[in-house]
């Protein structure tokens, strides 16, 4: 084969690469204001954004399994724990509608909660006294659940079922119109509740700390049976594209390989122009 015809068919499959690179960059039109990625070996969990520190609640806290491929390491919780963020580290969740919140669960059939809410497992949510000022979100009674505290529980309204035993993707996007939830990358249902919720102060005037793993509830018992990695909070509502982009591990680009980008890019107009 020519030496110019190899090269070009190298070019054309090095574009899908540069096209997707861009895109994933291109995705970052909302801010992630909280991202919990669980490699840590012990507590506590760190916020990658911010650097604010969830600490290890109660008991039964799991650290270094294996999490979804591509993703590193995963933390879960076998017992009634949690790791439970002070009031100022949880200042970043102090959010009304349309943000979106995301993660990877696995939930482990096999734990058997006996408390009056043993249905209901949460990944994130206000770790205090429900008084009308949080939120929550995870799985109630085998389908998504988002809670506006003291307010309303609105579930999944397509009842679909979220598969235990195995890494899934669920994310919801509450809105002034109502609240968007994704299994896998997918849009499941919208439940038409748009209430405002959390302001960041409760009838109680005072702000709460949130909890990774559970929310408050009875006995704070809504802990999360199983696995949890890459737990992420934007401060806007995520596409459903977006949504499924962050169930694909990409590496970060070396700076060899930026350059290389853009040397390839810059190559590629002078083409075009000629």
């Amino acid at each position: 084969m020519p030496s110019s015809s190899k090269s070009k068919n190298e070019l054309f499959k090095t574009i899908p690469l540069i096209i997707s690179l861009t895109g994933l960059i291109g995705q970052a039109s909302a801010t992630l204001v909280a991202y919990y990625n669980m490699e840590q070996g012990s507590s506590p969990l760190i916020d990658q954004v911010g650097g604010e520190i969830a600490s290890a609640v109660d008991s039964g806290h799991q650290y270094g399994a294996a999490g979804p491929a591509g993703f590193g390491n995963a933390v879960g919780l076998n017992a009634n724990g949690g790791w439970q963020l002070s009031v100022a580290d949880s200042a970043a969740l102090n959010l009304a509608n349309n943000f979106t919140v995301a993660g990877w669960i696995n939930i482990d059939s096999a734990i058997v909660k006996s408390q009056p809410a043993a249905d209901n497992h949460r990944i994130l949510g206000d770790d205090s006294a429900w008084d009308g000022d949080g939120w929550a979100f995870g799985v109630t009674g085998g389908v998504m659940r988002f809670t506006r505290n003291g307010i309303v529980d609105a579930d999944d309204p397509s009842g679909t079922a979220v598969p235990t035993d195995s890494w899934v993707h669920i994310a919801a996007t509450p809105t002034s119109t109502g609240i968007n939830f994704y299994l896998n990358g997918v849009l499941t249902g919208t439940n038409g509740n748009g209430a405002d919720n959390n302001t960041g102060l409760g009838n109680n005037g005072l702000e709460d700390p949130y909890g990774v793993g559970r929310a408050y509830g009875n006995a704070k018992d809504q802990y999360f049976p199983g696995l949890l990695d890459e737990v992420r909070v934007y401060d806007s509502v995520l596409t459903q594209p977006e949504i499924a982009a962050l169930m694909t591990a990409v590496p970060e680009p070396s700076t060899g390989l930026l350059i290389g980008l853009a040397g390839l890019a810059v190559g590629l107009r002078r083409r075009r122009s000629c």
